[in-house]
């Protein structure tokens, strides 16, 4: 039975416990985070823009940018692909950056989108639509890592493969197995055998999250059990997060 620690609620909590989830933290690290923290609040920012974890992560910035994304959908074919004879098309869209933010223009199955523009894995050559070649479920944390400005250090902001990304954080020591008990936070990692997603609410019977690649598109997912993940990313934050606004309740397929 997975039980939860209510007192990790407390987003106020100076506490060493409440920055421990599940490895030593230094003292003096402790401390500066706290002070930066209350500095920040002092000037009139909200807490949980600097809620920064005894890991350096702003899970609160992480997932802001997440959720922003829902709805976003891969692209039938890359940029010079789509804008060739078309000119028309090449003036809506006058270059890759234009083409591929826009979330639902040319939406196709061939995994172009602008998180693989940006780790370098974008598309799917291989000719066959259900080919994981491409597949952008990592390089969609990756891009939102890095749109938080979290250090590359800290969530990798330029991986782009589920097996790479869970060796990283096995070496970290911020691996936890499913089968450990382990109830995931706010902005952790859920693994699977082949994708890859955020958590955004967990309790003791399963977990929301968001995902990119799933069903071709950026969405939420949920309620999982612990039965389905390998394991979890640990990523720093206290709380178990709020139920998504919109999540379903079937696994979407990934390619």
């Amino acid at each position: 039975m997975r039980s939860v620690n209510t007192a990790r609620f407390n987003s106020n909590s100076n506490s060493a416990e409440y920055y421990r989830v599940g490895v030593g933290a230094s003292l003096n690290h402790l401390v500066l985070w706290t002070y930066f923290r209350r500095l920040m609040n002092c000037l009139g920012y909200p807490a949980e823009e600097f809620d920064v974890n005894d890991y350096g992560i702003n899970t609160y910035e992480l997932l802001r940018i997440a959720i922003g994304e829902p709805g976003y959908e891969e692209k039938a074919s890359s940029y010079s692909a789509y804008i060739a004879g078309r000119p028309d098309r090449k003036t809506m869209y006058p270059d890759e950056d234009s083409y591929y933010d826009d979330p639902t223009v040319n939406a196709g199955k061939w995994n172009w989108t602008k998180y693989g523009k940006y780790t370098g894995a974008n598309g799917n050559t291989t000719g066959d639509s259900d080919s994981f070649a491409g597949a952008w479920c990592v390089s969609f944390i990756s891009w939102c890592a890095n749109r938080a400005n979290i250090p590359d250090c800290l969530i990798p902001n330029k991986e782009k493969s589920t097996s790479n990304m869970k060796s990283w954080y096995i070496g970290q020591n911020r691996y936890k197995a499913a089968s450990s008990g382990y109830i995931p936070r706010e902005g952790d990692l859920v693994f699977y055998t082949a994708h890859t997603a955020i958590v955004v609410y967990a309790d003791k019977d399963g977990y929301y999250s968001i995902d990119g690649n799933s069903d071709d598109t950026v969405k939420y997912k949920g309620k999982k059990s612990y039965t389905a993940p390998v394991g979890f990313g640990i990523n720093g934050s206290s709380s178990y997060g709020k139920m998504p606004p919109i999540a379903d309740n079937v696994n979407g397929s990934t390619r």
